[in-house]
């Protein structure tokens, strides 16, 4: 009963904050938001640190900068996915802790008046960036959602990341599926090191193992099976919302920040070993991904 009454709850609040019109942004490519505050390369390295978070409409930035900077778990990540995220925030986040980033908002929401999209932030070089627009509207507002993707470029190793933040559970199950899906078809062979990450709001009981389901028939291993709960909406019931999905990579440890307090969500991390492929297939993957990069990355 407790879970009950707590879903309704939850899903009366955002139907209440949702329910204004938007601007959707339904270019792939535009527009994008894009810069460098990386000012020495990283030495080569065997392993990597993901963090996502999804700070609620970029509200509590600063004090997110100060988590991500204090908190042991999640500073100096290799790569951060950051949610419900609006330019100037990622900005600061990005210069404030020195991160290259490539930002893409999804839609300007009149709750606010900002844009809002998803947040890709590197130590390495960003390119070949994109945006995802997934299917299905939301049919009390029209709003997309949408997923970030770009090549991380790690010292000859290049990984595909996907940063993704679906419907919330107001939207039938079967078309947030569809969402998930339409990223699961954007991913290519040609890359051999893939990360998918983010806010899926799998807050019914079962979709968490749904999800896990798909991910694993296309070949990916739940990075974060057991970091525990990413929110505690009100404070009430613990829900798993926010995973990372990886292909090519082993896992060494996880976990979330149980003492964050600049969001909704905790921030989710994981800490992976880089598997060996052969270096034929190295070979080849770098000149295609060479042939594909010949663009100007901006700054």
């Amino acid at each position: 009963m407790k879970r009950t009454y707590f879903i309704f709850a939850l899903v009366g609040s955002i139907l209440l904050y949702s329910c204004a019109g938007v601007v959707n942004f339904m270019d792939p490519k535009e527009p994008v938001y894009t810069a460098s505050y990386v000012f020495a390369p990283y030495a080569d390295i065997s392993e990597i640190k993901i963090v996502s978070y999804n700070i609620a409409w970029a509200e509590k930035v600063d004090l997110a900068i100060e988590e991500l900077r204090q908190f042991r778990d999640v500073q100096h990540a290799d790569i951060v996915f950051l949610q419900e995220m609006d330019k100037a925030g990622v900005d600061r986040i990005a210069r404030e802790l020195q991160y290259n980033y490539i930002y893409h908002p999804g839609s300007i929401h009149s709750v606010n008046d900002k844009d809002i999209g998803n947040a890709i932030l590197s130590k390495w070089r960003l390119t070949d960036a994109k945006k995802i627009i997934f299917p299905h509207k939301q049919s009390w507002n029209d709003r997309i959602r949408t997923a970030t993707v770009a090549t991380v470029n790690v010292h000859g190793k290049h990984i595909r990341a996907y940063n993704v933040h679906t419907a919330t559970v107001l939207m039938p199950e079967e078309k947030r599926f569809d969402q998930i899906e339409s990223v699961m078809q954007d991913v290519s062979s040609e890359f051999d090191f893939v990360i998918i990450g983010g806010d899926f709001n799998t807050a019914r009981p079962g979709s968490v193992g749904r999800v896990e389901r798909l991910f694993t028939d296309a070949g990916f291993e739940r990075a974060t099976k057991d970091a525990g709960y990413t929110a505690k909406v009100f404070g009430l019931i613990p829900l798993t919302l926010d995973h990372i999905y990886t292909k090519g990579l082993h896992v060494l440890e996880c976990g979330t920040v149980q003492q964050a307090e600049a969001s909704d969500h905790l921030p989710l991390w994981v800490t992976l070993r880089f598997k060996k492929v052969s270096p034929q297939f190295v070979e080849l993957n770098a000149l295609k991904l060479a042939q594909k990069a010949n663009k100007t990355y901006h700054r």
